[in-house]
């Protein structure tokens, strides 16, 4: 017999009366605690770095101000460097916390990191300890420095994969449809006992689907190596298998023409099913999108987001960076596709990155989760009907920005020369750093996008700039010579908002601290956007006819 899980968000709910038990015990679960041996907070030595510096940059000998931690500085963009002997009895991990992020030098040499902010620190006795922090928002800088034993760091990751492990095997158990769990069980039993039972049902994270210029593609996620089968047809009852692949990430492309017309779909993994879902990716004269950044592990209040965005039918959605909190950590991608499943199953999405989905990427901008999880690229353009879209991500360099000479300068320069962006209706921009912003105090948006994009938005007749990054909702339309553009700021899908003062400019026409998305309606020649709070309710709406 088959089983099916229930979405994510059903955690949020109330527990049925035969899962209530089992739900007490997954909340009952203690987190291990790493404890510090020693904690290095006073005394560092501080320097602003050059407007100069890059990604890489050569050690340098600091002369600046004493500083304790935290320490927190309203310099964004800039690398900020701090530097301190430290003494060890024995060879250990240190472990760097850091807004943005840090680079690790011991004696004048760079050390890469293990992963995350854990760094190997193979010494013992007196060393020279510089930290380079890499500061892309507003204020940053060093939070806190630890260092802890060998023994104990590797005894934290094993105890935490394992409490890891059963925290995921109960939530599967929680989430499945007819298996009988017994929570009465004493614990290491119950454990056993859910082992068993749940070997033959893979857990399918998804599936969520993923746009492409000419391709939609079915991505899910498995805990398990077990096949994964694609079931497909143009009725829901007589399904036939078209592909299968190995567990883990998986992917399978469908063309425009399998999807323009509409199809049922749906994945198989041993004993687990997938719900049934219909696609159809026809393109209408008038049709929706939905728009949303920083959702950022706010998963409670991102499931409500999500929840309205369901009620809707929009042809597909735009997710516009700061999706996770913690960009290298792979659970924190699997809880944001977990979650995106009760829309992705059946409404396509573009995933752009932020700069936090770059966290703990320090050492090479690589954002290998973002890649792995959605196997786009971070910089792309489609078309939609009488619309064309660019997205753009400057945040693969440091300073943030896409400068001259680039790859994806270049390829930014030839979209907006392209004959399929002139030949749009409507044209949009969406990246998650703000040209123009006044959610935080100090902070009016990023210079650099304002001196790639300003030059270009009356030539390429952009109508909208659509971004994140700052954690409210902003709208503020002004022209450039016969060229009206709108700056749109969606930030409020599920991270904490704002709550400190604003900067005085630039005066935003709207500016809201309230969590919402945006959507989008296009027919012909009139545009409509709604700001919508995750309660249903319109809390701003903007209309634009040509």
């Amino acid at each position: 017999m088959g089983a099916t899980y229930l979405p994510c968000s059903s955690l949020y709910g109330e527990a049925s009366a035969d899962k209530l038990e089992l739900k007490q015990f997954l909340e009952s679960i203690p987190s291990p605690i790493l404890k510090a041996d020693e904690s290095y907070d006073s005394s560092w030595v501080f320097v602003e770095g050059g407007l100069d510096e890059e990604l890489n940059q050569d050690y340098k000998v600091i002369e600046g101000a004493a500083i304790n931690l935290p320490h927190r500085i309203n310099l964004p963009n800039q690398s900020l460097w701090y530097q301190k002997i430290v003494e060890v009895d024995a060879p250990g991990v240190l472990e760097i916390s850091a807004d943005d992020g840090a680079q690790l030098i011991v004696d004048g040499k760079r050390i890469l990191r293990i992963h995350g902010n854990f760094f190997p620190f193979d010494f013992s006795g007196e060393h020279s300890v510089t930290i380079r922090v890499l500061n892309n928002a507003m204020f940053g800088g060093l939070n806190r420095v630890r260092y802890y034993t060998r023994d104990r760091y590797t005894k934290f990751i094993k105890d935490k994969e394992e409490v890891d492990e059963e925290k995921f095997l109960l939530q599967k158990a929680l989430l499945i449809k007819n298996i009988d769990v017994n929570a009465s069980l004493p614990a290491a039993d119950l454990i056993q006992d859910l082992q068993q039972k749940l070997s033959s049902y893979p857990y399918i994270i998804g599936p969520y689907l993923i746009r492409r210029t000419d391709t939609v593609s079915i991505m899910a996620i498995t805990d398990s190596n077990k096949s994964v089968e694609l079931w497909k047809g143009s009725d829901s009852l007589n399904l036939t298998l078209k592909d299968s692949k190995q567990g883990g990430i998986v992917r399978f492309d469908l063309s425009q023409a399998e999807t323009s017309d509409g199809l049922y779909y749906r994945l198989v993994s041993d004993r687990s099913l997938s719900a049934i879902n219909y696609i159809s990716t026809k393109e209408t004269a008038s049709y929706s999108f939905n728009v949303w950044a920083d959702s950022q592990s706010g998963w409670k209040n991102f499931n409500q987001t999500l929840s309205v965005i369901s009620q809707g039918s929009d042809a597909f959605g735009v997710g516009l960076g700061d999706l996770v909190s913690e960009g290298c950590d792979s659970l924190h991608w699997i809880q944001f596709f977990s979650h995106l499943a009760q829309v992705s199953g059946r409404m396509p999405f573009f995933l752009i990155p932020g700069n936090h989905d770059y966290d703990g990427y320090y050492d090479d901008l690589n954002a290998a989760n973002h890649r792995a999880f959605t196997q786009s690229n971070p910089f792309q353009s489609w078309t939609f009907d009488n619309s064309a879209f660019i997205a753009i991500d400057p945040n693969a360099t440091f300073p943030i920005g896409i400068k001259d000479g680039t790859n994806q300068y270049q390829w930014f320069q030839k979209e907006i020369e392209s004959e399929k962006w002139k030949n749009a209706t409507w044209r949009f921009v969406f990246l998650h750093q703000p040209p123009f912003s006044q959610g935080w105090e100090g902070y009016h948006g990023d210079q650099v996008i304002r001196d790639l994009l300003e030059p270009v938005l009356e030539k390429a007749k952009v109508d909208f700039v659509v971004c994140g990054h700052t954690h409210n909702y902003e709208r503020w339309t002004r022209s450039y010579g016969e060229q009206r553009v709108t700056f749109l700021i969606v930030g409020g899908a599920g991270g904490s908002l704002e709550d400190g003062p604003m900067s005085a400019e630039p005066e935003m026409d709207t500016a809201i601290r309230q969590h919402h998305f945006g959507r989008f309606t296009i027919s012909q020649n009139a545009v409509k956007f709604e700001a919508i709070s995750h309660e249903g309710r319109a809390i701003d709406s903007y209309r634009q006819v040509k």
